[in-house]
C-alpha cells in the first residue's frame, strides 16, 4: 500500500532533530528512503533531499552533528536592520489563526523590506549541501508564491533545479531573503504550515508525519493548529496517520538556536530508535 513520509519545517535545531530520528528509524531496519512519496517543507526539504538523493540515511550525520558542519551559519540569519520589518511580520502574522493567500502576501510583501542577506548569499549557502543533488522522482518540496501567496508544490516535473527550489522552501519572511525561480519570488512554505500534509497525493494510504516544532508561544500554537487540522482531514479521507514530535516540540521563535544543533539530533536519534517498530508495521500496512 502507497506509503508517504512528511518532513515539517523546524528551523535549525528541528533539522538536526529530523535528521536524527530518520538515522535512528535506519539504524533499527526503518529505511524511511522506501517511501512512495517524501513531502518536504522548509528544513523539511533540506532533509527529503539529502534523504533521497544523498548517498545513504546514515550520512545525515556529517550535515549536523560535526564541528564543520555545512548548516552550522544557518543558525545566524538576523542582521541588525531587520528588526522593525520583522516586528511588522510578526504583528501581521501573530493573530491568525490559519493562513491564506492574502495574509501570505502581505506579509511576504511586508519581509520584503527586510534587511536579510542578499538572495545571491542565501543561495550559496545551500550549494555544498544540495548543489551536488539531483531531483528524485519521489520528492515534493512546498514554498509560497510571495505575490499571490498561493502555495507552489514542487516536483522533478517543473524542471528547476533543486537548489533554489529548497532554498526558497526555508526562506522565512524577514529573516531569509525570497528566492525567484523564473518569473516569480517564492518564500517558506512553512509560513502557511509546518507540514503542509493537505498536499499530500490522494493515492497514499498510510504516512509518518515527522514534525518537530509546536510550544505555547503564538507561533507555537499556530504549528500545532495547522498540524492538527491537516491530519484530521487525511483521517477522514482513510489515510492512517502516524505523528512523530520530540518529547517537548521546538518553539518556532526558538528553532534558529544553534548551540542546541547536536543536542537535538541525539535526541532524534533515541526518538527515532524508539519509534521504530510502530513506523515499521505503519509502513508495511
Amino acid at each position: 500500500m502507497p506509503f508517504g513520509l512528511i518532513l515539517a519545517g523546524g528551523g535549525l535545531t528541528g533539522l538536526a532533530w529530523e535528521c536524527g530520528v530518520v538515522i535512528g528509524l535506519h539504524e533499527a531496519g526503518v529505511n524511511l528512503r522506501d517511501s512512495d512519496i517524501v513531502l518536504g517543507t522548509s528544513a523539511g526539504s533540506i532533509v527529503g533531499s539529502l534523504l533521497l538523493s544523498g548517498p545513504d540515511p546514515s550520512s545525515l550525520k556529517g550535515y549536523i552533528a560535526g564541528e564543520q558542519s555545512p548548516l552550522r551559519m544557518s543558525g545566524q540569519p538576523m542582521t541588525k536592520g531587520s528588526a522593525m520589518a520583522n516586528l511588522q511580520v510578526l504583528t501581521r502574522w501573530s493573530p491568525i489563526q490559519f493562513m491564506d493567500p492574502t495574509a501570505a502576501a502581505a506579509i511576504a510583501e511586508i519581509a520584503a523590506r527586510s534587511l536579510t542577506m542578499t538572495e545571491e548569499a542565501w543561495l550559496g549557502m545551500f550549494a555544498d549541501i544540495i548543489g551536488p543533488l539531483d531531483w528524485s522522482p519521489k520528492l515534493r518540496i512546498v514554498s509560497i508564491d510571495a505575490g499571490t501567496g498561493e502555495r507552489r508544490l514542487w516536483s522533478v516535473d517543473d524542471a528547476v533545479d533543486l537548489l533554489p527550489v529548497v532554498a526558497s522552501s526555508c526562506a522565512v519572511p524577514g529573516i531569509f531573503p525570497a528566492v525567484t525561480i523564473g518569473a516569480s519570488s517564492y518564500v517558506d512554505g512553512g509560513l502557511w504550515s509546518p507540514t503542509s500534509a493537505d498536499l499530500l497525493p490522494e493515492d497514499i494510504d498510510s504516512v509518518l508525519v515527522i514534525s518537530p516544532l509546536g510550544g505555547d508561544d503564538w507561533a507555537g500554537r499556530f504549528s500545532d493548529r495547522a498540524t492538527a487540522r491537516e491530519l484530521d482531514d487525511l483521517e477522514d479521507r482513510g489515510v492512517r496517520t502516524e505523528l512523530l514530535r520530540p518529547e517537548r516540540p521546538i518553539p518556532p521563535l526558538s528553532a534558529f538556536d544553534e548551540s542546541q544543533r547536536v543536542a537535538f539530533f541525539e535526541k532524534g536519534l533515541v526518538d527515532g530508535r524508539a519509534a521504530a517498530a510502530k513506523v515499521g508495521a505503519l509502513a508495511r500496512s
